[in-house]
């Protein structure tokens, strides 16, 4: 009797082992089957994302009210050839390095953005982009504010315009 007491409750707790086993199954299915619906509704929602951006280029795309006649003649024939101002290195005198950052080692490039009038002459300067030096930066703007640049041209007549002119620092 007792043996079969005994295998009676091994029976059982074979049986609850199964049924907890099957539990736990029927959850991770029911998980994953939520983890597809979520990703389903996910693609779903960035279709319909990607759709209205679609739409929306479509619209932006598409071409405004015809031009009248007379608005279409007075447009020119092509676009303007437009040319930046270039600085002209042969015009400028190379900047000593500055000996305060030399001792300190200091390197680094620096952008000093320039107005340069029709002639072709600097007008003002300004630290576009620092080195992170000061002097290093302040050295650069003098030396190019000194130089010549090439002015900027519409169909090849001269204008103001601004440049970006870029100096690097470099310990030999």
């Amino acid at each position: 009797k007792q043996l079969q007491g005994d295998f009676k409750q091994i029976e059982q707790q074979q049986r609850r082992a199964e049924d907890e086993s099957a539990a736990r199954e029927r959850q991770r299915q029911e998980a994953d089957r939520a983890e597809r619906a979520a990703a389903a509704a996910a693609e779903q929602e960035r279709l319909r994302a990607r759709e209205a951006a679609m739409a929306a280029e479509r619209k932006r795309e598409e071409p405004a009210a015809r031009p009248t006649p007379v608005a279409a003649a007075a447009r020119p024939a092509r676009p303007a050839v437009r040319v930046d101002p270039s600085i002209d290195w042969s015009s400028c005198r190379r900047p000593e390095y500055p000996s305060f950052s030399v001792t300190r080692k200091e390197e680094g490039v620096v952008t000093v953005g320039v107005d340069v009038d029709a002639s072709g002459k600097v007008k003002d300067s300004r630290i576009a982009e620092s080195s992170g030096h000061r002097q290093l930066d302040t050295a650069a703007q003098r030396a190019i504010s000194r130089c010549s640049f090439s002015p900027a041209t519409v169909d090849g007549t001269a204008q103001a315009a601004s440049a970006l002119v870029r100096f690097a620092w470099k310990l030999n």
